[in-house]
């Protein structure tokens, strides 16, 4: 396996998994066949990538940058000098990492030419099995979440409209308070000596 991701759902049972697979090339097809057995088929997709060329190429350019490497090498067993020791080893380190470099993306094609990747994804798809009891049993049940939702419901129009109603209340009875006070007739004093 290359690689390998996972999703649970929100009780944290396992329903979604994605996986690449490496399998050699030669049973590319009973792979398919036999990851097909484990459930239903909702998709499958098959492509091709022909690295031929590359890999004649990759071959071709490692050839001729080894034997770049044997003739730098035969230089340096003829070097006099320090100057000429160190101007070859210069020239050879880097021919040996060019090399280097060439060899692993051979040993990467190799791999390429030999196994086929499979990305399969697996999903578990949850079936209630539980059914509604019927008759009064199945009428009470379905009274309780009605209620249940009603007062969801009602709750949700309080907390919606109270914010409002304590400000209307903050401003507006000041105000009443006020209005009432200037609309009210003024007592006229008592006669006096009555």
């Amino acid at each position: 396996m290359a690689d390998e991701q996972s999703r649970s759902d929100g009780n944290g049972v396992l329903d979604r998994v994605d996986l690449t697979l490496r399998v050699p090339a030669a049973s590319f097809e009973k792979a398919l066949d036999d990851l097909s057995a484990l459930g239903t088929v909702r998709n499958r997709q098959q492509s091709a990538e022909d690295v031929t060329t590359q890999v004649i190429d990759n071959d071709a350019r490692v050839k001729a940058q080894a034997a770049s490497v044997a003739s730098i090498q035969r230089l340096l067993a003829r070097a006099r000098t320090i100057g000429e020791i160190m101007s070859v080893e210069s020239q050879l380190s880097s021919r040996q990492a060019e090399l280097d470099s060439l060899r692993q993306q051979q040993k990467w094609l190799a791999d390429q030419t030999s196994m086929s990747t499979v990305q399969l994804t697996v999903e578990r798809h949850s079936r209630s099995t539980s059914t509604a009891p019927a008759g009064f049993l199945g009428g009470l049940g379905h009274g309780w979440h009605a209620l249940g939702a009603s007062t969801v419901a009602v709750g949700t129009a309080v907390g919606a409209v109270l914010p409002f109603a304590v400000l209307a209340l903050l401003v507006g009875l000041p105000v009443r308070l006020l209005l009432r006070r200037r609309r009210a007739p003024a007592v006229p004093p008592a006669p006096a000596g009555t």
